[in-house]
């Protein structure tokens, strides 16, 4: 299982959808380095702690389309909780992911 994920991961994209989740697995690792450098250190702690789930979704073998909405979904949230979005935007947790229940 440990073979089969790492291939998973070291594989190349085959399709477009693929490609821009790994545009968005870069990003993610750029805005942590970058954070690291510019953000207080529980940010960036925050950031780091998703990286492993945007990278465990293509271990896994997720489709393209789940890996990005997974990829995307965790990212945005550490993004949130950096930026105080939950605390500044009542209702941000669910009225962003859930419409009509805010």
């Amino acid at each position: 299982m440990i073979r089969a994920s790492y291939a998973n991961l070291k594989r190349p994209p085959r399709t477009v959808t693929e490609g821009l989740v790994d545009v968005v697995r870069a990003v993610a690792i750029v805005v942590v380095i970058v954070s690291l450098f510019t953000l207080p250190f529980t940010d960036f702690a925050v950031l780091s702690m998703s990286l492993p789930a945007v990278m465990l979704s293509r271990m896994i073998g997720l489709r393209a389309g789940l890996d990005l909405v997974t990829c995307v979904t965790v990212f945005v949230a550490a993004g949130s909780n950096v930026i105080d979005l939950y605390r500044a935007w009542t209702g941000w947790d669910r009225a962003s992911w859930h419409p009509g229940s805010a």
